[in-house]
């Protein structure tokens, strides 16, 4: 099971590297000129999203060009993520699905590659939301980070579709936000943030909530409990100016219902929460598929 996935080893992968015997630097990266314009992209979405598959890799950085869909973008991904894996710059595991075999691949930065994204943003790299045991911590919770990112591809093929743009897609690393209210210490954490632009000066930004239908009602409308807490304390003005949308995509459209009624069964919030079920999120992110105050559904745009 993906949830329960054991990691003991200090190195994730146990796949031998062409440069295993090599102990590579972000210098010799660069005389070797190993990086393309594209693999950097690739390394700033591992580092935002931490932990990617070969599949969502090839839909975001290799599928779409130039207006055209490359065919053999998967193959082509397979090859770049290889190399950069055997330059020690990212890491890769699989997971085993019983009679099924193994996984496709799921890859997430190594040292190096962590070493360039500093470069990259132009900051020390402890200073960076990353540390190498992170990745090995939140293994266990892999289904869920998979799926999280996933929204992500939901609205990239609207995106290439309609000719907008998504900025910003970061998952809970980088949207965790410790905050004072009332005398109290509290932490609201996001699965996710991201903006959706549909033309130059009109958008929507959202914070995500993925549920699996684990979780118990009470301890999710405490999830909106620390939401009211944020936007009370004003703690957010810094950074969002104006309080983003919450969208919850869980498991189908009757735990949606369920878990609208519990939040705006509270009370009459100032925020907007917005509920869907998987299914509907993979057709059309942006449609009439979200459950909120309103008695109809609504659209994103």
């Amino acid at each position: 099971m993906l949830e329960t996935r054991n990691i003991t080893s200090r190195k994730i992968s146990k796949f031998k590297r062409a440069s295993d015997n090599t102990e590579l630097t972000v210098k010799d990266i660069y005389k070797k000129h190993i990086l393309t314009p594209r693999d950097k992209e690739v390394l700033l979405s591992l580092y935002y999203q931490r932990c990617l598959t070969t599949r969502q890799i090839a839909e975001m950085h290799y599928k779409y060009s130039k207006g055209k869909i490359n065919s053999q973008a998967e193959l082509i991904a397979r090859r770049r993520l290889r190399k950069l894996f055997d330059a020690q710059i990212v890491d890769r595991f699989f997971i085993d699905i019983g009679n099924e075999g193994t996984s496709q691949g799921h890859i997430i930065l190594d040292k190096l590659g962590a070493q360039i994204v500093a470069g990259l943003l132009n900051q020390p790299e402890k200073e960076l939301s990353w540390a190498y045991e992170m990745n090995e911590a939140r293994l266990p919770f892999l289904k869920h980070m998979v799926q999280t990112n996933e929204f992500y591809l939901y609205l990239l093929r609207k995106a290439k579709e309609l000719g907008h743009e998504i900025l910003g897609y970061r998952t809970e690393q980088h949207v965790r936000h410790t905050f004072t209210f009332w005398g109290k210490k509290m932490v609201c954490n996001p699965d996710a943030y991201g903006q959706y632009w549909f033309s130059e000066d009109e958008g929507f930004h959202f914070f995500l909530e993925w549920d699996n239908g684990t979780m118990s009602i009470p301890i999710f409308q405490r999830k909106h409990q620390r939401y009211t807490a944020y936007y009370a304390s004003k703690a957010f003005l810094p950074i969002y100016e104006e309080f983003p949308l919450i969208l919850t995509v869980t498991t189908n459209l009757d735990r949606a219902c369920k878990l609208k009624n519990a939040i705006y069964g509270i009370d009459n919030t100032d925020l907007q929460w917005l509920f869907t079920s998987t299914e509907k999120a993979s057709e059309d992110p942006l449609g009439h598929i979200w459950y909120g105050r309103e008695k109809e559904p609504v659209a994103l745009i």
